[in-house]
């Protein structure tokens, strides 16, 4: 037990947990796609406003491939998140869990290749509201850190 806490992962692990367990959301609401026109219009350069429009529609990540963002300039990393992070607050009265880079955990859920890519996916997708982005867990193994001792168990 002692020897998981040693690991800066783990510690990573359980504060970036707080912190989200901390986003007070009094209720989960719809976003429309008229809040979604007007976010995007804030948030989004214009050669990347269909696309992340599109994104939203579909409750994905930001992520526009040349195709997507009108044949022109890639989308960076570092920009999608920037861009992810002003949407889910403008989406969802300020609170972000994209900011918090609660993504960057992922790696740490058992279940393999699969739950680690749901959480990514859900975590980094900006229309879904801060309160609903863990349901992923649901088609995940009972959670485990990196595969060894059950998280339930550790006390």
């Amino acid at each position: 037990m002692a020897l998981f806490r040693s690991f800066p992962s783990f510690s990573s692990f359980i504060t970036v947990l707080v912190a989200l367990l901390s986003v007070s959301i009094a209720t989960a609401q719809l976003v429309t796609r008229e809040q979604i026109r007007q976010s995007s219009a804030r948030c989004c350069p214009e050669q990347f406003r269909k696309c992340c429009e599109q994104r939203l529609l579909k409750d994905e990540r930001i992520h526009c491939p040349k195709a997507l963002a009108g044949g022109g300039e890639l989308l960076s990393e570092e920009r999608a998140l920037a861009m992810a992070i002003c949407l889910e607050k403008e989406l969802h009265g300020g609170q972000s869990v994209i900011e918090k880079r609660a993504h960057k955990c992922c790696w740490l859920l058992s279940g393999g290749q699969t739950c680690q890519s749901q959480c990514y996916d859900k975590l980094r997708a900006p229309s879904i509201a801060p309160a609903e982005k863990f349901t992923f867990t649901d088609e995940c193994p009972p959670l485990t850190l990196n595969r060894t001792v059950p998280i339930s168990e550790m006390k």
